[in-house]
């Protein structure tokens, strides 16, 4: 019988304009974590705060054109993430 694997993979938060692009969004990746701010730079900032309590983790700043503009990987790459 097959063991479950027990690897790491790596948390990535998006900050990104919400639809009317009046405000900023950040969100998980495959999660349910979602708020919104008035200031880009808010986003940011709570993005990579709220990421750095994982071990593995990755920032993505788009653009208002859905673009990324910046981008934030830490921690090693864990043993299933292509590296």
């Amino acid at each position: 019988m097959p063991r479950k694997s027990k690897e790491k993979t790596r948390t990535v938060y998006h900050v990104a304009p919400e639809a009317a692009a009046e405000r900023w969004v950040v969100f998980q990746e495959n999660g349910n974590f979602r708020r919104e701010f008035d200031r880009k730079e808010d986003a940011v900032d709570v993005a990579k705060l709220k990421a750095k309590l994982d071990q593995f983790f990755q920032v993505k700043v788009h653009g208002h054109n859905g673009d990324i503009e910046d981008e934030s990987t830490y921690g090693e790459n864990p043993i299933n993430v292509p590296g």
